[in-house]
């Protein structure tokens, strides 16, 4: 083999497999939360001041209504912030404007890549097949007026759950990103 060829190929494979890892790098951290929303869009959101959280179970394995556990705290405490930034104000009072309710789901996921780029069909230039098993999480917050008992907006999250250690910043930032465009503005 001609020395020559051999260091084009290896320069050639190099810059393609460090390009792959960019690119893989680029689409990790854009797709690392997802969010969406949907609305009643006849709701004049212009007249919702106060809020307060339903009593609800969370799982069914989890504490009853009424009881605190730290996952319920993390995602209300993110919530509450968020919402006091836009002026909302929580209140104790049994009529607020309109209540919150939020949901949560996590599934194993699999992304499987498959690299090998080229003509060349040698061991060393052959495919890559890379997987990677993780925990996506998914956060729903429902928004309801209180009076006429009724969903008015709903906002959902993804990101990955991987590293337990950052999960209350992770649900800070799919909070955050959820309620970005909250209230949606009258068209």
């Amino acid at each position: 083999m001609n020395p020559t060829n051999f260091t084009q190929k290896m320069k050639v494979f190099g810059i393609t497999i460090l390009g792959s890892i960019f690119i893989m790098l680029l689409f990790s951290g854009c797709a690392s939360v997802r969010v969406k929303h949907d609305y009643d869009s006849t709701v004049n959101f212009e007249s919702y001041k106060t809020y307060s959280w339903l009593r609800q179970r969370v799982h069914e394995t989890d504490t009853p209504a009424g009881k605190e556990n730290k996952g319920v705290n993390v995602v209300r405490e993110a919530v509450d912030r968020e919402l006091a930034a836009k002026g909302y104000v929580k209140t104790d009072d049994p009529n607020p404007d309109f209540k919150l309710a939020f949901h949560t789901n996590a599934k194993d996921k699999i992304d499987v890549n498959i690299y090998g780029y080229g003509p060349w069909r040698r061991p060393f230039y052959g495919r890559y097949v890379d997987v990677d098993r993780y925990k996506e999480g998914t956060l729903i917050l429902d928004v309801v007026d209180a009076a006429e008992k009724r969903l008015i907006w709903r906002g959902w999250g993804t990101s990955n759950l991987s590293d337990r250690s950052r999960a209350a910043e992770k649900i800070s930032e799919v909070v955050a990103k959820m309620l970005e465009k909250f209230p949606p503005q009258s068209e």
